[in-house]
C-alpha cells in the first residue's frame, strides 16, 4: 500500500510539473539560428559526391535547359567557364572531364591577409597605379609550396604576346604576364621556376589554368 502511494504522488507531481516546463518553454525567447558557413565546392561536382561523373553533366544539362534549379553551390560548381552561365557547353566540358578527355579548374581564393600582402608587395615592386587600393590581384592560379601565382592588373607588357617557360608556351591576348609572390619576394614566373620556387609541374599547372580561361578574380 505504501508503495502505491509513494508511485501515485510521483505520478501527480509529474503531472504538475510538465505544464511549468510547457509554459517556461512558450514565454521563453526564441533560439536565433546561426548562419551556416559558406559550404566549399569541387569544380564540376554538382551532386556533392566528391567526384565528377556524368551524372553531374546531365544535372548541368537540366538546369541550362531550366527543367531543374540549382542551388547556389550547385550553380558554382556548374560555372566551369567562370562567367556565372551554365549552358550545354558547360555540361559538355563537365562530361568530357568525367571521361578524363579535360581537366577542370577551380578558381581559388586567397586569404584576405595574403591577399593584402602580396597586392603591396607587387605594388612597390610593379605598379604604374595611383595607389594599393587600385592595384588589384586579376587573376590567381594558386600556391605552390608557398609561391603565390597571380597576374595583376596595370603591368604593362606587350600588348599581345607568348611566353615560353619549361618549354611550356601561354599565349597572353592583354598587355599583362604572371608573377609568384613568395615571403615578401616577387619574381616573374619564368624567373621563379628558374630559381626553383616553381616545378615544371606547377608551370604546366599555371599553363593549363591559365588557357582554360580560370583563375580570374576581377
Amino acid at each position: 500500500m505504501r508503495m502505491m502511494k509513494t508511485v501515485c504522488a510521483m505520478i501527480l507531481s509529474a503531472a504538475l510539473f510538465i505544464p511549468l516546463i510547457s509554459a517556461h518553454a512558450a514565454n521563453s525567447p526564441p533560439v536565433e539560428e546561426k548562419e551556416s558557413a559558406a559550404v566549399p565546392y569541387c569544380l564540376g561536382d554538382l551532386n556533392g559526391d566528391a567526384r565528377v561523373t556524368a551524372a553531374d553533366a546531365r544535372l548541368a544539362l537540366r538546369a541550362s535547359a531550366k527543367l531543374t534549379t540549382l542551388t547556389q553551390v550547385q550553380s558554382a560548381a556548374a560555372d566551369v567557364f567562370f562567367d556565372g552561365e551554365i549552358s550545354a557547353a558547360s555540361a559538355r566540358k563537365i562530361l568530357r572531364s568525367s571521361a578524363k578527355l579535360e581537366r577542370l579548374w577551380s578558381a581559388p581564393m586567397l586569404s584576405a591577409e595574403v591577399e593584402k600582402r602580396v597586392r603591396e608587395d607587387g605594388f612597390k615592386a610593379l605598379s604604374r597605379a595611383s595607389s594599393v587600393e587600385n592595384f588589384l590581384i586579376q587573376r590567381y592560379y594558386g600556391t605552390f609550396n608557398g609561391s603565390v601565382a597571380v597576374m595583376f592588373n596595370g603591368v604593362f607588357n606587350a600588348i599581345i604576346h607568348t611566353e615560353t617557360v619549361g618549354g611550356i608556351q601561354v599565349g597572353f591576348g592583354t598587355p599583362d604576364t604572371i608573377y609568384v609572390w613568395k615571403d615578401g619576394d616577387l619574381l616573374w614566373w619564368k624567373s621563379a621556376y628558374e630559381q626553383g620556387w616553381l616545378t615544371l609541374e606547377d608551370v604546366q599547372s599555371i599553363a593549363d589554368i591559365h588557357n582554360s580561361g580560370g583563375g580570374w578574380v576581377l
